[in-house]
């Protein structure tokens, strides 16, 4: 990936997300897999560009009380995985070829989810 074309995705993601209290950090699916036990490796070729999005401490005013908010008639069953791919669907709609992945905090695997 050209470098010019990571700082386009990246500002992309920022201007995204930023507004609700997000950042995005890019890295090398090479590096991660390096450090990670290999149950944790990410299933991609190791030139891979990965992103990691952020909550910045002003993430839980700006999005996560408004989202609560708005699921007020469902019931509140992972309310935390619903709200990150409520937020990973708008960049998904800048980038409609972008596969999202959510790591579950109770097991040990990536699930994807279209």
């Amino acid at each position: 990936m050209a470098a010019l074309q990571l700082i386009h995705i990246l500002q992309v993601f920022n201007s995204t997300l930023y507004n609700y209290g997000f950042d995005a950090h890019p890295f090398k699916v090479q590096w991660y897999n390096y450090l990670a036990e290999t149950k944790y490796h990410l299933p991609y070729e190791k030139d891979t560009i990965a992103f990691t999005i952020i909550g910045r401490p002003d993430m839980f005013e700006k999005a996560f009380k408004t989202f609560v908010c708005n699921q007020t008639r469902k019931p509140l069953v992972d309310t935390d995985y619903k709200f990150i791919m409520f937020y990973m669907k708008k960049i998904q709609q800048i980038f409609d070829r972008l596969e999202l992945f959510s790591y579950s905090y109770f097991t040990t695997k990536l699930e994807y989810q279209p």
